[in-house]
């Protein structure tokens, strides 16, 4: 039995004898997911690789987002059952708990006190060890499979403002990630279909590593038969971010019976790729639709109105979807619950989430996710959507 810690997170790695696997290939076992007492909660991972002869099994943890160097003791696992003791916030904690199907839940508690709390972690679909990345994405934490399409959509009334092209209309890339019926036979879909746009922006080993990186998504799958129709949520990245770099988040979203449609705002991250093959990248000063700041003053003014053209991005989004729902047929007919829709996005995505929630009526609330507050205010009186609800979550940096 060897103790060791790897990049500040506890490991335990135990090699044991066990009969010989008549694959060549590494049979891997993953499990992510979480734990929470009364003062304390992080991420928690348990791997085990089964290659021939040799087993080892691996745990990490990371409490309150921040690596700990933990030692491990007592580890016991089975098929079924696993127990163990470990340091976090100075406080030891014997863990327990069981295997049903494709997750692992049990309690832990500390030692001579009344900190107590529980954890649990699903099974990632991992088709071959040998070909993992080393850090793979974290499991959706919901009960369902996700499916990801995506669409193309042109605003035929909106003309595109980024551009100074007078009979340019906006054009849109959105990724819509949604609860599925179980299908493990459907590859898992690419993180970043279109990474090769990035590569002159992009290290060649980051472009490559995201080429061979998989989502949890599975793309063509139908959607998940119950309840009869699912909540909407719209989204939006942050100033020059793609949007699936959000994949994590979006696809848990959707594993708790969500409908995510994500927006790649064009122009905004240094390049992007629809669907039918048009690239398209940042813009030259001289091309660029958006007036240059000549005073102070009117840097908010126009900083407003970049953030209006996303509210409305996300309003035109919506009126697609509603008319997906409302069609005869196709993957979302009669299957999407507009009457239960919000929005929530990263910096300047999440100013426009604020914005359209104050706009129109049809978004009953948003989250704004580290947006600063910039532009003017909105003129008091009634709005929209006054009566719904918006909630900003900010971080700082110590």
């Amino acid at each position: 039995m060897v103790n060791r810690v790897t990049n500040g997170m506890g490991v335990l790695v135990v090699a044991l004898l066990s009969p010989a696997v008549g694959s060549e290939a590494a049979d891997l076992n993953l499990w992510q997911g979480a734990f929470r007492t009364t003062s304390i909660s992080g991420a928690m991972e348990l791997r085990v690789m089964r290659d021939g002869a040799k087993e080892e099994v691996r745990l990490k943890f990371a409490p309150d987002a921040r690596p700990l160097e933990a030692e491990i003791a007592e580890l016991r696992l089975t098929d079924r059952r696993i127990s163990f003791i470990t340091t976090i916030a100075s406080t030891r904690y014997r863990f327990d708990g069981t295997r049903r199907n494709d997750r692992w839940e049990g309690t832990l508690a500390a030692d001579g006190g009344d900190d107590r709390g529980t954890w649990a972690l699903s099974r990632l679909d991992v088709e071959d060890a040998r070909v993992i990345t080393e850090q793979p994405l974290p499991a959706p934490t919901g009960r369902y499979t996700t499916g990801r399409v995506a669409f193309q959509w042109v605003d035929n009334v909106r003309p595109e403002l980024e551009t100074r092209e007078p009979n340019d209309r906006r054009e849109l890339l959105v990724y819509v990630f949604y609860p599925a019926e179980a299908a493990t036979r459907v590859p898992q879909a690419p993180y970043m279909p279109e990474a090769d746009v990035m590569l002159p922006y992009w290290k060649d080993d980051l472009t490559n590593r995201l080429k061979a990186l998989r989502a949890h998504s599975r793309e063509g799958l139908a959607l998940a038969g119950r309840p009869s129709r699912f909540p909407v949520i719209i989204f939006a990245p942050g100033g020059g971010q793609k949007a699936l770099a959000y994949t994590t988040l979006l696809e848990d979203l959707a594993s708790h019976g969500y409908v995510v449609a994500a927006i790649e705002p064009p122009y905004n991250a240094p390049a992007m790729q629809f669907p039918n093959g048009r690239t398209i990248g940042r813009l030259a000063p001289v091309d660029r639709g958006w007036e240059e700041p000549k005073t102070r003053d009117d840097q908010p003014r126009i900083y407003e109105q970049m953030v209006l053209h996303w509210a409305r991005d996300m309003s035109f989004v919506l009126d697609r979807l509603t008319e997906l729902n409302h069609a005869s047929q196709g993957l979302f007919a009669n299957r999407l619950d507009v009457a239960r829709v919000g929005a929530f996005g990263h910096s300047r995505g999440g100013q426009a989430a604020g914005t359209v929630r104050l706009l129109d009526a049809r978004f009953k609330g948003a989250i704004n996710l580290d947006g600063n507050i910039r532009g003017r205010r909105l003129p008091r009186g009634r709005h929209p959507g006054d009566s719904r609800t918006s909630l900003g979550m900010h971080g700082s940096t110590q």
